[in-house]
């Protein structure tokens, strides 16, 4: 019999080795099955950012989308978008209709890598809107240096500025503040008008700045200085300086100077005209140099009209990346740019009228001030104010609208629409944005709903009407006659008896008629009689005749008349209005973006 085990013998003891390897083998099971899940979520998360940076590209392509049609529709007012176009790593479609003639909205689709086949897509919505020219109007009557002539009982509620002598006669007043300033001289002292060429500045460093020389023939006041300009892009404003000549080049002496605002200057070449506010006087026989600087920028600056034949007597261009360090460099621009010089200014007188309130001119006769009085010489003028002898006569002022944005008006209004004339209107007619090819006649109702250009003379017969559509809310319109071709015997306005002219009632919203005839012994624009015309009439090289018992708001003219009992009652909203065309402003709507979720 075996003996029986000792009770304090237990089992063996199982070995330690083999739970570890068990524990262990379990540990690395549960490890490779946390990294599967951890590298599923991971492949997951990286689809997933994967495809957010796929819509992150889609929605930057609409977005470039909308930024291109807004470029489009600034080179071409007929631009309706587009499909499948290429950009970047995809494709993007784009689709404007229009609202009116100032609103417009776009719907821009990105797709990544293409619509046939996207892997994301995304579209923006957005409303675009035409900023047009804001033009100032500050005066009831504005009048260059034709002057103004008031018969009998005609009356101005509002202020007048005249750059030309003003005449009165009996019963004839001015409401508000009258000044007269001294205009300047009417043909240029120098010029050189021969071009084959431009001359681009502020376009690189080297070129910042650009000058040319003149050598006046009077010793007189320079008014006046006329530069043949286009711009490339949006760039900033234009310095002008007169200055000294240092041994051939243009010195650091600053003689006078003023700003050339960039909305002055048109993309196509045009004289731009800067009246200087302190004239100063310049010798005869003496070198001065016009010198023109601006910001520095590849896509956004300037050209001066060039001539490189260099056979300017006595005379030549040249530029500089800075026209004011310590030792200035200029070099040869081998040319000359296009300019003219208006010396010298005639005496502003104000007479036989009745001003109620400040009066300013070099000489006050016949007259009555319910202000107070500012001149060189004064006669028979009871003054209820203060009385200024010896005061400095004022300058002459420029007119509101530059000859760049009458082309800028012109251009938009023909690349929306061109049609044949001579054109006559019967019955109820709506016209705009376009040109007529042709004397226009308005024999009834005619509607504009923006730019009218005719090219050729503007007959408003007897009881026809002229108003602006409702669809153009508080942007105002404008017709304008101005055969290019003509502007001796056509570019005129007629407006006969018993016509009416209406803005569409809109605060904001006004009507303009323009006329570019330059003949100042006959009329740009007449007004017959009895005429009831809420209009601003606007002729800057030529002559307005308005007749008896016509009422309008604003009067702009080279040469301006105003027969007995004529009313201008000037509309203090008129100071800013905004007309659509000229230089191309289509913009996005700031707050209207939206994202459509695809």
């Amino acid at each position: 019999m075996k003996p029986l085990l000792n009770p304090h013998h237990a089992f063996p003891k199982p070995r330690q080795g083999g739970y570890i390897l068990v524990f262990t083998l379990s540990v690395m099971a549960l490890i490779l099955l946390l990294t599967g899940v951890t590298l599923n979520f991971v492949g997951s998360d990286n689809s997933f950012n994967y495809q957010t940076y796929r819509r992150a590209q889609a929605l930057s392509l609409a977005e470039a989308g909308v930024d291109k049609a807004v470029v489009q529709l600034n080179s071409n007012v007929n631009y309706a978008g587009e499909t499948n176009t290429p950009l970047g790593p995809g494709t993007f479609t784009a689709a404007v209709t229009t609202v009116d003639s100032f609103t417009k909205n776009i719907v821009v689709t990105g797709y990544i890598p293409n619509a046939s086949n996207p892997k994301a897509q995304q579209s923006v919505r957005s409303q675009l809107t035409f900023n047009g020219w804001g033009v100032s109007f500050p005066y009831a009557l504005q009048v260059g240096a034709g002057g103004l002539q008031m018969d009998q009982n005609a009356s101005v509620s509002g202020d007048l500025y005249s750059n030309g002598v003003v005449h009165g006669a009996s019963g004839a007043t001015i409401t508000g503040k009258a000044t007269v300033a001294a205009s300047s001289a009417q043909t240029a002292d120098q010029e050189w008008l021969d071009q084959s060429g431009d001359f681009s500045f502020g376009n690189t460093s080297a070129t910042a700045a650009a000058a040319q020389s003149f050598i006046p023939t009077v010793t007189d006041k320079l008014t006046q200085i006329n530069l043949y300009l286009k711009k490339v892009g949006t760039p900033g404003k234009i310095n002008l300086r007169i200055l000294t000549d240092n041994n051939g080049v243009p010195s650091k002496t600053v003689v006078d100077s003023a700003s050339i605002n960039a909305n002055q200057v048109s993309t196509n070449s045009a004289f731009v005209n800067t009246v200087m506010k302190t004239p100063q006087t310049l010798t005869a026989d003496q070198k001065y140099w016009l010198e023109l600087d601006t910001g520095v920028n590849a896509t956004k600056y300037y050209q001066w009209g060039f001539d490189a034949d260099n056979d300017f007597p006595g005379n030549t261009g040249v530029f500089s990346n800075d026209w004011n360090p310590p030792n200035p460099v200029w070099n040869a621009a081998n040319g000359d740019m296009m300019f003219q010089t208006i010396m010298g200014s005639s005496k502003a007188s104000l007479s036989k009228l009745a001003v109620g309130g400040d009066a300013l001119a070099n000489s006050l006769k016949d007259c009555t001030v319910g202000g107070s009085a500012y001149y060189q010489i004064i006669n028979n003028c009871p003054v209820t104010g203060t009385l200024n002898p010896g005061s400095t006569s004022p300058t002459p002022t420029t007119f509101p609208i530059s000859q760049t944005q009458i082309t800028g008006w012109e251009n938009w209004a023909q690349g929306n629409q061109v049609i044949a004339g001579p054109y006559t209107v019967s019955g109820a007619v709506a016209l705009g944005p376009g040109e007529i090819n042709g004397d226009l006649i308005i024999n009834g109702a005619l509607t504009l709903r923006g730019a009218l250009w005719v090219n050729g003379k503007i007959i408003f017969n007897s009881g026809s009407s002229l108003t602006v559509d409702s669809s153009l809310g508080s942007g105002s319109a404008m017709i304008i006659a101005d055969k290019t071709s003509d502007h001796v015997t056509s570019s005129t306005i007629f407006v006969n008896q018993n016509v009416t002219m209406t803005s569409n009632g809109v605060a904001g919203n006004y009507l303009m008629a323009l006329a570019m005839n330059s003949d100042t012994k006959k009329e740009a624009i007449e007004l017959k009689n009895n005429a009831s015309l809420s209009t601003i009439f606007y002729a800057p090289n030529g002559f307005i005749d308005v007749h008896n018992n016509v009422s309008a708001s604003n009067l702009v003219a080279y040469k301006l008349h105003l027969h007995n009992n004529t009313r201008v009652t000037y509309n203090p909203g008129s100071t800013t209005p905004t007309f659509s065309g000229g230089t191309p402003t289509w913009a996005a709507v700031p707050g209207s973006w939206r994202q459509s979720l695809n």
